[in-house]
């Protein structure tokens, strides 16, 4: 799956990067999944939150507090970075990012 994208450019969030170190941390084969994920991350961009994605944060989040529709925050800062850089988001999460309005969404295996 990574291998097809990887072409067209691949990129992952600051807050996707902290996520995947956390597991890889506290897993049971720690030393060896942290050495993969920074092997992994070699090869892709990793995106800083900036003002200008806590500006689509701001107002994704303000709407969906409106309509009652909360999304965790680090993932909502997931699809605010990918909005904001009109990416698509690769995930099984949909219970999150489907609330997301106008996000690109790639499930995998799908």
């Amino acid at each position: 799956m990574v291998q097809a994208i990887r072409p067209e450019g691949l990129a992952i969030s600051v807050i996707t990067f902290g996520e995947v170190l956390e597991g890889a941390l506290y897993s049971r084969e720690r030393a060896l999944d942290v050495v993969r994920w920074w092997d992994f991350v070699a090869g892709v961009d990793v995106l800083d939150v900036t003002l200008a994605v806590a500006e689509v944060w701001a107002e994704v989040r303000g709407t969906l507090r409106s309509r009652g529709n909360l999304v965790p925050d680090n993932d909502l800062l997931i699809a605010s970075t990918a909005l904001r850089f009109g990416m698509t988001v690769v995930t099984e999460n949909l219970r999150h990012f489907a609330r997301v309005p106008g996000l690109d969404l790639l499930v995998p295996g799908a």
